[in-house]
């Protein structure tokens, strides 16, 4: 009952709920627009996002988007005294802008600008180029960073889709103004963005800024090619790998590759409730799990995106405890999926938090702006609307469809950040590939 009214409350009190998501307007040189009207409000939300993440980088180019990112214009922007905060995730880049109302029109005029060539003189381009390059290569070789790597290269190979978030400092390095140039052309283009606005502002005047600042701009050509598109499943055989042997902590994933939304909607809806079945502490995998008293904890993650999804169980074993194995994890979840552990109230109580969860993202605009545009990136914004609707409709039948096809007998990558003395007793056959 508590979770009923929490969902409730939430849903009720909003006032920017997934219904209020209105269809695309597009302009003729592809812009997408979407304005979520909110009366009442002094300040206006703002993205303009690319479907330019890190996961459209070429293997020989890792870290160029987050290179790149540095040499958009948004000066013509913050010379009018807004915040512009750039946030990037796997599939996309966006820019956020918060700005009072009345600032709309001439704010919308400035980027513009966004799509304009750099100019960028050579001595400024390597002072940010050695600064980006720096911190990359801080985060680079961290042990998270280093596992995530491992786990990534293992799923899907030198894919374009593959590509970590933090980018290689060595390419980074390597990068001329030339290469910055040619990756703004072929992803920072109309065709390829979304503009998205959460404010107080009447629709018919806000569409004639638009269309007056952006519709006009060239729109770029089809920054994909087929050579893009990834190849599905791509995994054959199970992999495990030692990725960092002197870690600070010992941690190990299982990981298995999953559809994206494009190819299998409904099977994205099922992972999100799988997951939260996992995650339950009172359910039967994580009581499966104390029972053991081998692990600190384990956690499941879903990581979706546009063309691929990734499930991934992080195991935190106890220090110096040798039966905390992948055998044992995977024992354990062929258990509980096998038998279907799972009650029809344990999955309808799954549903409703991740209900909540998503509900929680329209609490106020800024949230709600970022969902929207992580939506548009991974696919997902036409369906925004319906999400809970979705995830209400979730069964058993589809959660076990979800498992069977893409968990249970397939292949599954395992990446080990722990001693090489530990991991052989974990994995025996393995092999150590330390990165």
């Amino acid at each position: 009952m508590k979770i009923d009214i929490l969902l409730l409350l939430l849903l009720s009190t909003a006032g920017l709920t997934a219904q209020s998501v209105p269809p695309a307007e597009r302009l003729k040189n592809g812009l997408e627009f979407y304005h979520l009207p909110l009366a009442g409000r002094e300040f206006v939300s703002l993205a303009l996002v690319f479907d330019a993440g890190p996961s459209h980088q070429s293997p020989t180019q890792n870290g160029i988007s987050r290179l790149g990112a540095n040499f958009i214009n948004t000066g013509s922007i913050a010379a009018l005294s807004v915040l512009v905060e750039p946030h990037f995730w796997s599939a996309g880049f966006g820019l956020f802008v918060t700005l009072p109302a009345d600032s709309a029109e001439i704010v919308i005029q400035a980027l513009a600008q966004v799509f304009a060539p750099d100019q960028t003189h050579e001595a400024d381009y390597l002072a940010r180029q050695s600064s980006t390059s720096h911190w990359i290569e801080r985060t680079y070789n961290g042990d998270d960073a280093r596992a995530q790597r491992g786990l990534l290269q293992a799923l899907w190979g030198n894919q374009w889709q593959r590509q970590d978030p933090v980018g290689d400092f060595r390419i980074v390095s390597s990068l001329s103004l030339e290469d910055i140039a040619a990756w703004k052309s072929r992803y920072i283009v109309p065709r390829n963005c979304a503009l998205i606005v959460i404010g107080n502002i009447d629709e018919g005047h806000l569409l004639d800024y638009v269309e007056a600042s952006l519709e006009e701009l060239p729109p770029g050509a089809n920054p994909f090619t087929q050579g893009d598109r990834i190849i599905f499943p791509y995994l054959i055989d199970d992999v495990d790998t030692l990725v960092v042997a002197n870690p600070v902590a010992p941690l190990f994933s299982l990981a298995w590759q999953g559809p994206g939304f494009r190819q299998d909607p409904a099977g994205t809806y099922a992972a999100r409730v799988f997951v939260e079945l996992l995650n339950n502490e009172s359910g039967t995998f994580q009581q499966a799990i104390r029972g053991t008293n081998e692990f600190i904890k384990v956690t499941a993650e879903f990581e979706p995106s546009k063309y691929l999804s990734t499930i991934v169980l992080r195991c935190f074993p106890k220090p110096g405890s040798q039966a905390a194995t992948t055998a044992l994890v995977e024992q354990l979840l062929d258990d509980y999926t096998s038998a279907g552990k799972y009650s029809r109230l344990q999955i309808v109580d799954a549903r409703k938090a991740v209900q909540i969860a998503h509900a929680r993202l329209t609490q106020s605009p800024t949230l709600l702006v970022r969902a929207l545009a992580e939506a548009w990136a991974r696919g997902e914004l036409a369906t925004f609307n319906q999400f809970g609707a979705a995830i209400g409709g979730i069964t058993r039948t589809e959660i076990e469809r979800y498992v069977s096809n893409y968990i249970v007998g397939q292949p599954r990558v395992g990446i080990y950040s722990m001693q090489a003395t530990t991991f052989r007793l974990a994995r025996p056959s393995a092999s150590t590939g330390a990165n």
